[in-house]
């Protein structure tokens, strides 16, 4: 068989076994392992090998929380899930890693199709559907970047068009960044943002370490928008591979009448298409239609740009320990209780 696992510690490496796939996301960059390793988790970068050629990759954070202990294999592994003795050899050595990092249950999100026979496939691997709500981007939208302006535009909703034209015609500019010298007039619409929907965020100098780390390879740009010099709307993208990834964003509450971030998102779609990108990836929404949905708003706000759909099927756990039970009912209850199922 001769399939290997080991460390790598080589970013042109890791970079170059991503150009093996179609997709991959940010969660899979080099640039996260250093974000997270910044934050101080425990995070480690493993390479499949077949014949002593490197054919998939394995990042694994190891969590140690009140809610319970376990290995978070983000959009991963990465892999040719139709390889059979790779597939096996990849969860045995997850199997194994657990064992050494003492967690309680193996947490994968493979960016593989949400199919019957995928479903069935983790299920006889001994993986079971997590209870905790949709997350990173499991469901997204986008846009093809490779289509004529005028083909994007005329494909964006009538009313959000509308929107696009009235900002046009108002007191608005739009500037860019990228670099951190717009960082506070974004932090200001965010945190507006954050207050508003009364949401449990991320902070601004976790944001703050995520772009400092994706700026130092050019992968992080700022947008905001100005009504009369005041900073109204703002979002960071994230550039990975052949996409663009809208990762952050906000508004003032004082201003919502005035559609800037309508404007933002046209010419931010602008820029990245003349920069050359294929993706626009608007990075995660609610199932269309749930208007009890915690992010139906920002999710509304989005499809209103594109109905391009893309979907992975939701994240999988495999138990080792009977503790693992813990996690499972406080991430149940978290989800009814905030309104995501």
């Amino acid at each position: 068989m001769d399939i290997k696992i080991k460390e790598i510690t080589n970013k042109k490496e890791w970079d170059k076994t991503l150009l093996l796939f179609d997709y991959s996301t940010i969660f899979l960059s080099w640039e996260w392992n250093l974000f997270e390793k910044k934050q101080g988790k425990q995070f480690e970068t493993f390479g499949v090998y077949k014949k002593d050629t490197l054919i998939g990759l394995i990042p694994i954070k190891t969590i140690h929380a009140k809610r319970g202990s376990y290995l978070h294999v983000r959009h991963a592994p990465l892999i040719n899930w139709e390889d059979k003795d790779v597939t096996i050899e990849v969860i045995n050595f997850l199997k194994e890693k657990a064992k050494i990092n003492k967690v309680h249950f193996i947490r994968i999100s493979p960016l593989i199709l949400p199919t019957n026979e995928n479903t069935d496939l983790l299920k006889k691997l001994g993986f079971n559907k997590s209870v905790i709500h949709a997350t990173d981007a499991e469901l997204t939208v986008i846009i093809d970047l490779t289509k004529s302006i005028e083909e994007i535009l005329q494909s964006i909703k009538k009313t959000t068009r509308a929107m696009i034209r009235k900002a046009e015609g108002l007191e608005l500019t739009v500037k860019h960044s990228n670099n951190l010298d717009l960082f506070e007039d974004f932090c200001e619409a965010y945190k507006d943002t954050v207050a508003r929907n009364k949401w449990t965020a991320y902070t601004t100098k976790y944001i703050k370490d995520e772009f400092e780390i994706f700026q130092k390879n050019n992968c992080a740009d700022l947008f905001v928008s100005y009504y009369k010099e005041q900073p109204i709307s703002a979002a960071i993208f994230i550039r990975h591979q052949n996409q663009v990834i809208y990762h952050f964003g906000g508004s003032l509450t004082g201003f919502r009448e005035i559609p800037a971030a309508y404007l933002l998102q046209w010419e931010a779609i602008k820029y990245f298409k003349n920069e050359g990108f294929k993706i626009f990836n608007f990075w995660g929404v609610s199932p269309e239609g749930n208007k009890k949905h915690p992010w139906y708003g920002f999710s509304l706000f989005k499809r209103g740009f594109t109905k391009n759909e893309l979907e992975f099927i939701h994240s999988h756990d495999l138990d080792l320990h009977p503790l693992a039970k813990i996690t499972h009912i406080f991430e149940y209850l978290e989800t009814k209780l905030r309104g995501y199922s």
